[in-house]
């Protein structure tokens, strides 16, 4: 299932346990998406498995803004699950017309807090829109009914969650009587009446020779008037603020306490759960709790510690009789055995999986209501069917290895089934089931060719200023680009000024990109040379074949990985000999473009087709355009010849293998190449190429007379000819040549390749840390052309506008 999670506040917020751990639990389970706010220095999770899209400031007018749109039809969520914000309303209901097909689903962690005229403007608009909600989910149905007076929909309450393997509590710790150390964690924050709880603290000192002592951790805008309270009434020796902690850290020292505070205002928060009353539970800490009626809940289901008031005289008397209190470790004992069920596994399986299976399944979009505001918690039985398990493939994963966050830039990906294309996406996918965080961004023209088998983020552009800001709030560990023109310097500058390492891989051969891609008006001196200049700025640099790795100077070739695209082995397997009965097929895929020399491969076969008149051409990819003069002069000589009954022309394919299995002789005879996927795909069915012997990339796969046959160049024409002449006469020599193509192609073992591409990623990302280090790196091979490679990529940066 495929969830969209949209929060209103930044994803990983200090304080928001609830929401980025429940996330991470659906994540474990689930193909999800997280929506919310930009990042802040505040937010502390840091997940990196966790995929993120930053959602600007919410504005009524451009709530869902084109971009956001093009995400979320890429992703196709099957649910959307959004967190209560003041803008909720408004969001949903541009949510349900752009994806109307997608259920729904309202989560209330916390009260309304808003006043007066502002309150009533939030209350009207959630009450008009909540009943096309699919289901409502809640901490407190009493929290529900504070967003929507008078809510007919049956909420979902489920109890507050934490991790409890990260507690290591003491259950037979000694505590020393009077000299006691007291801990409260929470927001410091006006409304949390915080100085109430310092005046009854103090309160209950005094009268114990200013023994216990209190430290208070956490932030908020109250710190500053809390530290000058502390000081004007000179109580630093009781009172201690010890600010902002990990919570790693801070779940490491609470055993260390011998009581926790669970201090929570009646008025505002009385139904609200206390989530650090659970965690001093788990931590093996006796607790002193304000009378909120979700404390005394909390009493009902068999937990014990002591309650108060909200108020200095009832805290100091609570507290005093407390050291009169006889702490059983039985009593911490069960409290700690209880807490296990507020797990958030636990939780999800037997809360939250349940209520959305019932929404999923259910045939309207109704939810069950009730005509008065009493609730029933509707519980459904779990079913372990519902989970998703990890894919064993998740095991090929070291655990010494840390997991990347990726993004790909593979620009025509939604353009046609290009080569690079393919790779791009093969590539995010095998990094996706290997454990990593992957993204692959285009250019939004449509449906993407490539569909992603694994949980690929796709990113979808039409604006690269987005983009860039996207790039820059996702903050992966590299940004790595698929190109093959000029455009490389844009998409260089998207990370430019970063911390963010930029890798690339060229998807054609050097000569091809400087000669011909490139397109600089200076000619190919000024191409080669600004294409160095993106270069020495790459931390990593992928390119197809070895050949092509002294197209760079010394200086950047430490940091070149060259090797080919992965053959995938197929369970289907070609038969070159063919049978006398059959017609035999010489294929050709994806030859349109100009360089891809198809008129001189149709030319060889008309010369051929007299003297073997059960042979076929089949050409595979995108129609023929005749408003495009290479493709007039094929379909001129295609019908002057008389071919049309020899020579087919079929469109793209999503099972490009069957047709290679099917034939019995593979052409290519294209002018230059990167590292040709089609001979890759012919090799790994066991189908012998024909090929040029001039041809870079092609010329590195073909082995003449070995695994396939290489044309003379002197008349390209006669050339084919003479190869596929070869080939059509002799049943034995496609044999051969197809048994070693098949053999070859191990060689190109998938697991092999994505090993290489792997360490690649991991080495790319490693510069992160120290930015610096790739410069230092190339000065100590050659200073001066690495300094002057900087200075102008600088100036190249000066002029790029986005």
């Amino acid at each position: 299932m495929k969830i969209a999670f949209i929060c209103g506040y930044p994803f990983g917020l200090r304080g928001t346990p609830g929401t980025y751990k429940f996330i991470e639990i659906f994540n474990k389970h689930h193909n999800i998406l997280v929506l919310s706010p930009p990042k802040t220095k505040d937010c502390i999770y840091k997940n990196k498995s966790i995929p993120f899209i930053p959602l600007q400031q919410f504005n009524k007018d451009d709530i869902l803004p084109k971009h956001v749109i093009s995400i979320l039809h890429a992703f196709k969520p099957d649910l959307f699950y959004l967190f209560n914000f003041p803008k909720w309303p408004y969001f949903f209901e541009k949510l349900k017309i752009h994806n109307s097909s997608a259920k729904c689903i309202l989560d209330i962690k916390t009260p309304l807090l808003a006043h007066g005229t502002i309150r009533k403007e939030i209350q009207e608009k959630c009450s008009a829109v909540h009943l096309k909600l699919d289901g409502i989910a809640t901490l407190s149905a009493e929290s529900v009914q504070t967003w929507i007076p008078n809510c007919t929909i049956i909420p979902k309450e489920y109890p507050l969650g934490i991790d409890t393997r990260l507690f290591k509590p003491k259950t037979d710790k000694k505590r020393d009587i009077p000299n006691l150390k007291f801990v409260f964690i929470g927001t410091l924050h006006e409304k949390r009446k915080i100085i109430t709880l310092i005046q009854g603290f103090c309160d209950f000192s005094n009268k114990n020779n200013d023994l216990p002592k209190l430290d208070i951790y956490g932030s908020g805008p109250l710190f500053k008037l809390l530290e000058e309270y502390i000081h004007k009434n000179n109580i630093q020796n009781i009172i201690k603020l010890k600010g902002l902690m990990s919570q790693t850290e801070l779940y490491s020292i609470l055993p260390s306490y011998d009581v926790g505070i669970a201090w929570v205002p009646v008025d505002l928060y009385n139904n609200s759960p206390s989530l650090k009353l659970i965690e001093y539970i788990a931590a093996g800490l006796p607790v002193i709790a304000t009378c909120t009626d979700a404390h005394l809940k909390l009493l009902s289901q068999g937990f014990h510690f002591n309650i108060c008031g909200d108020n200095p005289a009832s805290l100091s008397e609570e507290l005093n009789s407390f050291l009169n209190y006889n702490i059983d470790n039985k009593t911490v004992s069960n409290n700690i055995d209880l807490v296990h069920a507020f797990d958030y596994d636990i939780i999800f399986k037997n809360n939250i999986i349940p209520f959305i299976n019932n929404i999923m399944h259910s045939k309207n979009n109704m939810p069950e209501q009730h005509d008065n505001p009493i609730y029933a918690n509707n519980d459904i039985d779990f079913a372990d069917k519902h989970i998703k398990t990890y894919d064993s493939a998740h095991d090929t994963i070291q655990d010494n290895k840390y997991k990347l966050k990726i993004i790909i830039l593979a620009e025509m990906l939604a353009a046609g089934k290009g080569g690079a294309e393919r790779v791009a996406m093969e590539l995010a996918d095998e990094m996706t089931r290997r454990g990593h965080l992957a993204y692959i961004a285009y250019q939004n023209k449509g449906k993407i060719a490539y569909t992603p088998k694994n949980n690929v983020v796709l990113l979808p552009y039409n604006d690269l200023k987005i983009l860039k800001d996207q790039i820059n709030h996702i903050d992966p560990d590299i940004f790595f680009v698929f190109y093959f023109n000029r455009k490389l310097i844009t998409f260089y500058s998207l990370v430019h000024g970063t911390k963010i390492p930029f890798g690339m891989q060229e998807c054609t051969n050097p000569v091809r990109l400087c000669t011909n891609n490139w397109c600089s008006i200076f000619g190919k001196s000024q191409s080669m040379w600004e294409r160095e200049v993106i270069a020495s700025g790459a931390t990593r640099i992928r390119l197809t074949m070895p050949g092509y790795t002294h197209s760079f100077p010394e200086y950047i070739q430490p940091n070149v990985y060259a090797f080919p695209n992965p053959a995938f082995q197929q369970n289907i397997l070609a038969s070159p000999v063919g049978t006398s009965e059959q017609r035999k097929i010489i294929l050709n895929v994806n030859g349109f473009k100009p360089n891809k020399n198809l008129i001189t491969l149709v030319q060889a076969f008309f010369r051929l087709c007299g003297d073997f008149p059960d042979w076929d051409l089949k050409i595979i990819g995108k129609s023929l355009d005749d408003k495009k003069p290479h493709n007039r002069d094929v379909l001129h000589f295609i019908e002057e010849n008389g071919l049309l009954n020899r020579v087919w022309i079929e469109g793209p394919t999503d099972d490009v293998y069957a047709h290679y299995a099917s034939s019995h002789i593979h052409v290519i005879a294209s002018l230059s190449e990167g590292c040709p996927t089609v001979v890759l795909e012919a090799m790994s069915v066991g189908l012998p190429s024909i090929g040029f012997a001039d041809c870079s990339g092609t010329n590195e796969l073909i082995r003449h007379d070995q695994n396939g046959l290489l044309a003379s160049t002197e008349d390209r024409i006669s050339g084919l000819e003479n190869e596929l002449h070869k080939l059509m006469s002799s049943a034995d020599i496609r044999c051969r040549l197809g048994s070693q193509a098949l053999e070859d192609s191990k060689q190109f073992d998938p697991q092999k390749i994505y090993d290489q591409w792997e360490q690649l990623l991991y080495e790319s990302a490693e510069y992160k840390k120290d930015p610096k280090r790739l410069f230092r790196e190339q000065m100590t091979i050659d200073l001066e052309r690495s300094m002057h490679a900087r200075r102008m990529r600088e100036k190249l940066m000066q002029n790029i506008e986005i």
